[in-house]
This record gives C-alpha cells, structure tokens and sequence, in this order.
C-alpha cells in the first residue's frame, strides 16, 4: 500500500471518529436535557400535589416494602381486604392532611411529624415480619405486660437494616412538603381544617370497632391507630362488664389430662347418620363407635339459637336467661384451665369480631388465639376459613408445639348457609346441588363435618392417645323451612344439637351412663372441670357428665342473653324434646302444642322457675 492510501484511510478513519464522537455527544446530551427535564416536571408536579404524592408514597411503601409482593398477591383476591385497603386508604389520606398542617407550624413539628411516621412505619413492619400481620389490641396489651422480652427478641428476629430503610424513606416526607399557601379566609381554613380531622378521629374508631375490620388488611399507620383505639375499648371492656371472681390457682401437683373441645357451626343432631337419619352421613363416625372410640349423646340441646349467643354461654357452663350480664360475671372454662397450669388456645374459622365473641374469649386468659380472617382472607360471616385449613395450619401446630398439659378449643366452620359453600366438591356426595341451600347441599356438610372429625381426632390422638375430646355443635338447622329458616326460631331441628365425646382408652363405660339422659351443651364445661379436679367459683347450670343426670331434667334454650341478637324469648325443653316458649314482653306462654297461649301465670308449674330465673 502506497503512502497516499495510507493517509486517505488515516483522514477516514478520524471522520468516522469524529462523526461518532460527535453524534455521541449529541445524544448524550440530549438524553441528560430531556432527563432533566423529565425528572423536573415530575418534581414540580410532585411538589404542586404533595399530599397525594405522600398519601401514594406511603401506601407504596406499606404494600411493597412491609407486606411484599407475594403476600400483596395473595391479599388483593379477597373482598375483605380491598374493602379494607380502600377505607383505610382514604382515611390515611386525611391522616397525612393533618400531619400536613402541623407540620406547617414549623420545623419542630416537622422533625415530630417525621418521627411518627417512620417510628409507625418501623413498629407495623417489625411485627408483620415475625407473625405476618399488623399490631392488634392483643399485640399492643402483650407488650406492655413484658415491653423488654418483646423489644429484645424482636431486635433479634428482625433485620435492622429494614428500620433503616424505613427511616431513609420516610422521614423525608414532612420536609417535602411545601409551606401551605394562605389563600383562604381564616374560617374556610378552620372548617377544612376540621374537616379532615374529623374525618380521621372519626374514621378511625370505625375501622377498630366494625366487625367486619381487620387491621392486617388496612394501611399502616390507620391499622395501627385502629389498634390502639381498639385496645382503650378492650380496657374499658375489661372494666366495665367482666366483674368476675378470680379463680385461685391450684395447688394441685398431678397433672391433669389433655382436653380439645370442638364447637361445631349448625349441624343438628337430625342430619347426623348415628342418630338415625336416614342417610348415612357420617360414615366414620359409625365405624368409631363401632370400635367403641365414641360416646354419642343423642338427646342434647344448645343453649340458644344463635352463635353469638351459644357460644358464650357454652364456655362459661351458663343456660337460661340472662339479660343482666350473669355471664360477664362468670369465670370461663379458660380461666379454670388456666389456674390449673394448662396452656390454653382458641382457634376459630370463623371471623370473631362478629358480635364481639374474640373480645369476649380474649378477656378469658386464652394464651393462643387465631381466628378465621388469619387463615383465609375472605372470610366473612357466612363462610369462615375451611376446617382442614385451619387444622392443618393452626390445630396441628398447636399440638407439636406446646407441651402437656393443653386445653384448646376449636371452632368450625362447619355447616352454616349458604351450605354449598361448606362442602368441596370431592365430598359432594348427595347430588345434584339444585340450590345452595337444598338438603342436599346441607348433607353434604355433614359429610365432609364427619370427615374432619376423623381428620382431627386422628392428629390428637397422634399427640395423646389419652386425651379427651368433646363435640358439640352450637345450634342446629331448619333445613325443612317448617319452623322458619335456618336457624331463627326455637324449632326442634335447631334446639336438638348432637354432643359426642372421644374418651381414653378403658374409659368409655365413665362417659357414657347419661348417654340417653337429656343433657346440654354447657354440661361440657362441668365435666371438663371434673377432670381439670378444679371447683367452680361461681354457680353454673350444667352437670357433669361423670355423674348422674336426672332422668325429667328441663333444660333452657334462650335468645333473651346479654350478647349479640338478644330477643325476648326462651322455650324450656322436656326431655323427650317437646318445649313450652315465653314471649317476655307480652309474658305469655305457648304451650307444647305449639298452639294454646296462655299469659304467664297459667305456665305449667315446673317451668315458671326457668323462665322467671335472672328475670324477676
């Protein structure tokens, strides 16, 4: 190559660079321009509206830091929590409005404000890393009872470099906020002001005191103040209503046996294939008692016709009538497992802020409680969390986890409507389903009800061949419409409830003697006491099933209680399940034939004491 080529290609070469470094440099800065830009409008929008920035900031954080992607995923199918997030979300956003306005009084209010913030941030996320949910009224009386075990085993568990990220992220907020503008009149400054206070302050004890409200599925902050609002009204709960007499720790040295009761959701005792339906829907319960594994009590009846009402009473061993609050001044079967040493736990598929019954059990000294909504997100007062599901994940690590001895409850979902809901399909054995609530469908609860029974007798067995186990279910069901739906009225299918029993070996002969003998639900809580060896404080109504239970016994079915649904009703059963009803506010009586009324002082001798017990 000659020395003219040399120097053409050299002079293309440095073109070419040239030309490359030139187009470089104007993309570069074209880029860096349009960056700029870009990032400034996007400042100077997010200043101009620096409240709702702050507001989606803030909820960023909460979903995507705090909880994570996954656990959000999971969330955002259930209505519960999208109700939830969206009325939490707009009080958050008059929470930040207000928080705006103090901040504005200068830059002490600002470091406050900013404080608040992350420290609110920080205490949600340490706690939804160690148990998967926000603070509740629990969490908060928990701490204060031992603030120095919880802070030293959280700084523990905990990353500290989530606290400092929170704390880069959102103490920044308040000093981002642009000095509020005084454009107008003093008093549409106080209304709008107030306006938005009100809308937190009010806002808040909503989210705390709704039943259908769930801390774990609302913003941060607001699900934390709902806590806090929710724990002064436990306090109040506590010292207002639950007069009780304490129960003396015992002083017993042998060790009691393992209790499990489980509370069954409107199955009644007419459905039930070893009480004689014509239907076998509990094939495994036969083959039990077949085996002599079971006591099945076929003339047992609830204490009222709702949950709200039953429930309650069938803890503290109270019937009858009771519209003073006897039961609020009652000990219930957890606060005697408790003076006995046993390690005690409620574990519920349904949603317990339903007519208060978790406020109700929480003020019992229960160490262990979860309820429904923790299970399963769309849990609502019709269809709690599955009863395999919760025995899988709550029933079946209770038991490995805490040692002997262990008296827990669980609560099921059960059969309550609409029962197509309640059955899986793999269980759906009556077909076809015609209508969600058809017999069909209703016996298919039964079905998949016996299924679980052997499911969670067999995992307690596993744990304690020993230990004992009751059933009872807390009302039954209309499912004929004869006496009404559902379970709304006194009907014999909603009264009549079936109670079983899974002894120890060698001791089914003890359990049995009053197994045709008209017995009750809240004879359960007598006989656990029987074999806790503990003495009740106060009286109770039922009878332990260890001894004998008189052949005439009456007992009380009564919607007239100092719980949730409270109406002016009782009936008094007969043994052979016949009942006379009062009406309290027109004081007469319906008669067994379910036709004659006559006024109360014409009421058959044996049941006036009944009626009028806690009345008059």
């Amino acid at each position: 190559m000659n020395a003219e080529s040399k120097k053409s290609q050299k002079r293309a070469l440095i073109a070419h660079t040239s030309l490359r470094s030139f187009v470089r440099t104007v993309v570069q800065s074209f880029l860096q321009s349009f960056l700029q830009s870009f990032l400034l409008s996007v400042f100077r929008l997010v200043r101009k509206y620096d409240i709702l920035s702050s507001w989606l900031f803030i909820i960023f954080v909460d979903l995507f830091f705090l909880r994570g992607w996954l656990r959000v995923t999971e969330l955002v199918t259930g209505v519960r929590f999208l109700v939830n997030y969206a009325l939490s979300a707009f009080i958050l956003l008059a929470f930040v409005s207000v928080l705006r306005r103090c901040a504005a009084r200068g830059n002490v209010w600002r470091w406050g404000t900013a404080l608040l913030l992350a420290l609110t941030m920080i205490l949600q996320d340490s706690h939804f890393f160690v148990y998967k949910e926000y603070i509740s009224s629990f969490g908060i009386r928990f701490f204060f009872e031992n603030p120095g075990l919880i802070l030293q085993g959280t700084a523990n568990v905990v990353p500290f470099w989530r606290s400092l990220v929170l704390v880069a992220l959102m103490f920044p907020v308040p000093f981002f906020w642009q000095k509020m503008k005084v454009q107008q009149s003093r008093w549409c400054r106080v209304f709008s002001g107030a306006g938005k206070f009100l809308a937190f302050v009010g806002g808040v004890p909503f989210l705390a005191f709704f039943w259908y409200s769930n801390t774990s599925h609302q913003a941060a902050p607001v699900a934390l103040a709902a806590s806090i609002v929710e724990t002064a009204r436990t306090l109040h709960f506590r010292n207002v209503k639950f007069q009780k007499p304490a129960v003396p720790k015992s002083n017993l040295q042998s060790r009691p046996p393992n209790i499990v009761w489980i509370i069954g959701e409107s199955l009644s005792a007419s459905h039930v294939g070893i009480f004689g339906y014509n239907r076998n829907t509990t094939p495994h319960l036969q083959e039990m008692m077949k085996k002599k594994e079971l006591a099945a009590f076929g003339n047992a009846t609830s204490v009222g016709v709702h949950t709200m009402v039953s429930v309650p009473y069938m803890l503290t061993g109270l019937q009858g009538s009771d519209p003073d609050g006897a039961v609020y001044r009652t000990p219930t079967i957890f606060d005697y497992a408790v003076s006995r040493g046993y390690n005690t736990a409620f574990l519920s598929s349904q949603d317990t802020r339903w007519g208060d019954l978790g406020q109700f059990v929480g003020n019992s000294g229960v160490e262990h409680f979860l309820s429904g909504p923790q299970f399963n997100p769309n849990v609502s007062v019709h269809k709690g969390a599955d009863d395999i599901l919760v025995l899988e994940k709550g029933v079946k690590p209770f038991l490995k986890d805490h040692s002997d001895p262990f008296f827990l409850v669980v609560q099921m979902d059960g059969s309550h409507y609409p029962y197509s809901e309640h059955s899986p399909k793999e269980f759906k054995k009556f077909l076809p389903e015609d209508e969600e609530n058809s017999l069909n469908a209703y016996d298919n609860t039964v079905v998949y009800s016996d299924y679980y029974f052997n499911e969670i007798v067999k995992a307690v067995r596993e744990r304690d061949p020993n230990a004992w186990i009751f059933y009872c279910s807390d009302h039954g069901e209309n499912i004929t419409n004869l006496d009404g739906m559902f379970h709304y009225t006194f009907g014999r299918n909603i009264i009549h409830v079936p109670l079983l029993v899974w002894p120890p070996q060698n001791a089914l002969a003890d359990i049995s003697k009053n197994i045709d003998r008209p017995v009750t639900q809240v004879d359960i809580v007598a006989t656990a006491l029987d074999l806790m060896g503990v003495s009740p404080v106060a009286p109770l109504d039922g009878l332990s099933l260890f001894r004998d239970v008189p052949a005439n016994r009456l007992r009380v079915v009564s919607s007239h209680m100092a719980t949730m649904q409270s109406h002016s009703s009782a009936v008094v059963v007969y043994p052979d399940l016949s009942f006379v009803s009062v009406d309290y506010v027109r004081w007469n009586v319906t008669l067994k034939d379910r036709k004659t009324v006559v006024p109360f002082e014409q009421a058959p001798l044996e049941t006036k004491p009944l009626f009028s017990r806690r009345i008059l």
